[in-house]
């Protein structure tokens, strides 16, 4: 996917990569700013320490927001960890604790 966006950034920036329903009505957002939102996360994940290889645990994002989580962690070279809304905590923390799980982000 990281591939696509990056390609797509290149030879078409500027049209529509998604859409999301805001305030009811759909907003487009395009390769270049779902590529520039990619690359703050996955920066902002790197100033933590976080570094190529380490599980990155992601609760409670849906549509275009874990769309960009999801690609900024795979820019770092990092591993998306998904966590099941609504678990509760035992399972949660066995998620965790069996995937390793260097940072958790919601």
């Amino acid at each position: 996917m990281l591939d696509a966006v990056l390609h797509h950034g290149r030879v078409r920036p500027n049209a529509p990569a998604l859409r999301a329903r805001v305030a009811g009505s759909w907003r487009p957002t395009s390769w270049s700013q779902w590529h520039q939102a990619a690359r703050e996360i996955a920066a902002g994940l790197a100033a933590r320490g976080l570094r190529s290889g380490d599980r990155v645990a992601v609760l409670g994002r849906e549509g275009i927001t874990a769309l960009s989580v999801d690609l900024g962690i795979t820019a770092l070279g990092a591993i998306a960890i998904p966590l099941p809304l609504g678990a509760p905590p035992p399972e949660i923390g066995a998620i965790l604790r069996d995937a390793q799980v260097a940072v958790a982000e919601h």
